[in-house]
């Protein structure tokens, strides 16, 4: 077994906080209309369907990674040859490019709606990214690290939304199935950004190891 160097062990209680920053995604943040608008009140069972459905993707994964190398890039060359292996390696390049300037953009559009109105884009995307290159250089306990802030500055919210609790009516889940399948399966591809996480930290945690 290949040996972990120490700088990049973390303890076990930070595993769980590794995981979820990033497996949630930003879709987080507004997914609820999106579903809402596809499958009404029948929107929790097309959570529950994409929840499936990553379930079974990630099988796939590890099942690609067990048969294959220890990353995506060495699998596609392993599979496909050293020239297609490296044209499928670009495209996946692109792939988290363009994720990764899907977050950015969204993340500057919170500061525009909530708090700045007047703020420019390209000056604030730039110290954003001069920050985030500052946590990668740092390594990965610095990354880990953020990723337990990223979860536990947030949690408060969860005591704020108990209070809600006893304005809740659960007779609005029915009836169920009022949506016809397609509308319930669009519902759940609206879940995709939300659930995008997880396949980056299969792919890549062998890399970063």
């Amino acid at each position: 077994m290949q040996t972990v160097p120490e700088n990049r062990k973390v303890s076990p209680s930070l595993t769980f906080f590794t995981i979820h920053g990033m497996q949630f995604g930003i879709g987080i943040l507004g997914f609820q209309r999106l579903i809402a608008k596809k499958a009404g009140y029948d929107s929790w069972i097309s959570v529950i369907l994409a929840g499936i459905a990553t379930m079974m993707i990630m099988w796939m994964i590890y099942k690609i990674l067990e048969i294959g190398k220890q990353d995506l890039a060495e699998t596609h060359q392993f599979i496909f040859g050293k020239l297609l292996g490296k044209a499928f390696n670009l495209l996946f390049i692109s792939y988290f490019l363009l994720y990764i300037i899907t977050i950015l953009r969204t993340y500057t559009e919170i500061i525009q709606v909530w708090i700045f109105e007047d703020l420019n884009v390209f000056i604030f995307t730039l110290i954003y990214l001069s920050l985030c290159m500052y946590i990668v250089f740092g390594g990965f306990r610095t990354v880990v690290g953020m990723m337990f802030f990223s979860v536990a500055l947030p949690s408060y919210l969860l005591i704020l939304f108990s209070y809600t609790f006893e304005y809740a009516d659960f007779h609005h889940f029915l009836p169920i199935f009022d949506h016809s399948m397609k509308d319930i399966i669009l519902a759940s591809h609206q879940m995709s950004l939300t659930y995008m996480g997880w396949g980056m930290r299969h792919f890549l945690s062998t890399a970063l190891l």
